[in-house]
């Protein structure tokens, strides 16, 4: 499922104030997965919290935002400043992520002056990426697929 939010950046909002709208709406939506880590999550995005912070009050994020990807997921977080966030509605509402997802991604937009810092930073995150979003939503949960194992031969061979 494509889902855009927003969150109006300055002077609507102040730096902390928008860094702590996008990290709410990022762990409130991956707490609907009965799988994902949310300490681990949580972690990551305040590692992240600064960039984070740069990448929205600098205007970065204003039409290729952060881009969360989980299974059935695909979310892009916009924020718009200036005059745009004042005629801008914030739009925080949950999108809806299957419980079974088991893994999620955060795409950081590639930006010039900022390329050295998020390629630094994203490297202590398993879950951050700045390469390249994927246009679509990876399918969903996996689920386990039929086996083409003889179960009674490898019975055979462990008897043997």
């Amino acid at each position: 499922m494509r889902s855009t939010r927003t969150v109006p950046g300055r002077p609507v909002n102040g730096g902390a104030g928008t860094v702590q709208k996008i990290r709410d709406l990022i762990i409130e939506t991956l707490d609907q997965s009965d799988t994902i880590d949310l300490q681990q999550a949580g972690r990551e995005l305040d590692h992240i919290a600064e960039l984070i912070g740069l990448l929205a009050l600098g205007g970065h994020l204003r039409e290729n935002g952060l881009v969360l990807v989980s299974d059935g997921l695909h979310l892009t977080i916009l924020v718009p400043v200036g005059e745009a966030a004042l005629s801008t509605s914030e739009d925080v509402r949950l999108p809806r992520l299957a419980q079974a997802a088991a893994s999620w991604l955060l795409y950081l937009p590639a930006t010039d002056g900022l390329a050295a810092a998020i390629a630094e930073t994203v490297e202590a995150c398993v879950h951050i990426s700045n390469e390249s979003p994927p246009n679509e939503a990876p399918d969903g949960p996996r689920q386990g697929s039929a086996s083409n194992i003889d179960l009674t031969r490898l019975a055979n061979v462990r008897a043997s």
